[in-house]
């Protein structure tokens, strides 16, 4: 959904939670807001969401792999995003660098 978009969604999902009656509103309702608390804290640590927030970026994979720009491009950087998208502690340039090579090398071409 991106960052853009929690706002919206999280106002959405206590709204929907607000229209419910009975004993199911409250509890949904405050589920809602943990959301909400969740999604506020996992956004202030500015994890990385998208190619452009990887500590690497194409010119350099292209630099590092020997490339022309390219599909290939494309696909190492998407392949970095899966990484640092499982451990954001992976988003360092060494590490970035490391973890290129070793996909570069184990690839199938």
């Amino acid at each position: 959904m991106g960052p853009g978009r929690a706002a919206a969604l999280l106002e959405l999902a206590e709204a929907d939670a607000r229209g419910l009656s009975g004993p199911r509103a409250r509890k949904e309702l405050l589920a809602a807001r943990a959301l909400r608390r969740r999604v506020a804290a996992a956004l202030a640590a500015r994890p990385p969401l998208s190619v452009g927030d990887l500590a690497l970026d194409g010119r350099e994979v292209m630099a590092l792999l020997e490339l022309s720009p390219g599909r290939e491009v494309g696909e190492g950087l998407r392949h970095l995003l899966g990484v640092v998208l499982e451990d954001p502690r992976q988003n360092t340039r060494p590490r970035l660098r490391a973890g290129l090579a070793a996909w570069w090398a184990a690839r199938e071409r």
